[in-house]
């Protein structure tokens, strides 16, 4: 026979199961986020002409990333963060970065970006 508190615990973790399986689980980590964009760098400060195939392999994965507001806003901020610590950063360069990758992104990359809208 099944006790009161073990149904209880298992209703609970039912509802616990669902809540996460709609969710989606968490924003992307900036350290997801700094991953992804590190090989940009050198694109993003000028020493390099073109991004590399690593670069846009980044800039691709962070997009499919991007699942909700939410994590666009989490993504945005990270990116804005990294990008006013970069030495050289070179804001035109992050406006032509998704062309030059073939990713269309919902909000520009670079310091001064508000990461709310």
């Amino acid at each position: 026979m099944v006790t009161t508190t073990t149904a209880k615990a298992v209703v609970l973790l039912a509802v616990l199961w669902l809540w996460l399986a709609v969710r989606g689980g968490a924003a992307p980590s900036c350290s997801s986020v700094y991953n992804k964009m590190a090989p940009c760098v050198g694109y993003l400060t000028g020493k390099a002409d073109d991004p590399s195939d690593r670069c846009c392999s980044g800039a691709k994965e962070l997009k499919d990333m991007g699942r909700s507001n939410d994590d666009l806003q989490a993504i945005c901020k990270c990116i804005r963060s990294a990008a006013a610590d970069v030495v050289g950063f070179k804001r035109d360069r992050a406006v032509a970065l998704p062309g030059k990758c073939g990713v269309h992104v919902d909000f520009p990359i670079g310091p001064d970006v508000d990461c709310s809208k």
